[in-house]
């Protein structure tokens, strides 16, 4: 785990370190969107960096990552789940198996640091 995680855990008074550890109350794990918009913050401080974040609404089709952006010519999609809690739906796993075939790149997340590591294993950021 990285300072980030270990920040938030501090932050909300429970260790990761625990023995055993134990997922936190639902209440103190703050909602999906306080993690999404960290994500594009990020995101948006790389040059070069078009980022854009999918509203759900009754016209769009379900299944879509929270937030793309393109790099570089490479199409990244991230779908943003709370830590612990977070839970992947049959319709968003085939999504991003159909990026990933497509040649894009989308994965599930939930901190700052797992974007940037999936960046880094593309080789866009360092």
């Amino acid at each position: 785990m990285t300072a980030e995680v270990n920040e938030f855990c501090k932050a909300k008074s429970f260790s990761k370190t625990a023995k055993p550890f134990t997922t936190p109350d639902v209440k103190e794990i703050p909602l999906e969107r306080v993690f999404q918009k960290k994500i594009k913050d990020y995101l948006s401080t790389i040059p070069g960096c078009c980022v854009w974040k999918v509203n759900q609404g009754a016209y769009s089709s379900s299944g879509i990552p929270d937030i793309h952006c393109v790099i570089n010519g490479k199409f990244f999609a991230f779908e943003v789940k709370r830590p612990w809690i977070g839970k992947e739906t049959k319709l968003q796993r085939e999504m991003v198996e159909k990026i990933n075939n497509a040649g894009g790149r989308a994965e599930f997340v939930s901190f700052v640091y797992e974007v940037k590591e999936v960046l880094e294993s593309e080789g866009v950021v360092c």
